[in-house]
């Protein structure tokens, strides 16, 4: 591939993440508006979400997005990474299923819990442009690092990458966390 082909399918890729990231956050913000779920419902939802989509990942071995970019994206970084791509959909797998557990492991433990899932909307529009910005910053240096790399400078790329993900995520929602402490006090 050449330089402005990999540019311009780049483009297209954080263009395209940016309009799905969006539509399903305005419909998640819809379908819990109008829909009264329980934190139960929610969380036994999310879990079997994750685990389907940890199923599906182990029998499909490949994202098999039926959106034609993420396909080109898949089969250049497929190329590129090597061994090590098929190293990240393992981990990539790991963490949905773990994902799946926890979600699962907190629907257990509010069984009997008959609150409803309210929107404040404030929260939740800081909350979206935080992760909108965790989503393209995350996605930027991926992207520059595949890119500006030779396929053998890519081994141990996965570990790295979850490294800094775990220790900007624990940050990140450390920050959050008393940013709501202070806006709850606050209100």
């Amino acid at each position: 591939m050449s330089y402005a082909e990999i540019k311009l399918m780049r483009k297209k890729q954080f263009l395209t993440t940016n309009i799905l990231f969006s539509s399903m956050m305005a419909a998640y913000f819809i379908f819990i508006s109008v829909v009264p779920l329980t934190f139960r419902v929610l969380f036994l939802s999310l879990g079997c979400l994750f685990l389907l989509q940890t199923i599906y990942g182990y029998i499909k071995k490949s994202s098999g997005s039926p959106i034609p970019i993420f396909k080109k994206v898949e089969a250049y970084e497929k190329e590129k990474l090597g061994k090590e791509w098929d190293v990240q959909k393992k981990v990539d797998s790991g963490i949905n299923l773990f994902l799946s557990g926890f979600m699962f492991f907190q629907a257990f433990f509010i069984m009997r819990e008959t609150t409803r899932v309210n929107i404040d909307y404030q929260i939740m529009a800081v909350l979206y442009i935080v992760f909108l910005l965790v989503v393209n910053l995350s996605l930027y240096f991926h992207v520059k690092k595949i890119d500006g790399a030779e396929s053998g400078e890519l081994q141990g790329y996965t570990k790295k990458s979850n490294v800094y993900g775990v220790l900007f995520g624990i940050l990140l929602a450390a920050v959050l966390f008393l940013l709501l402490i202070m806006y709850v006090l606050l209100s």
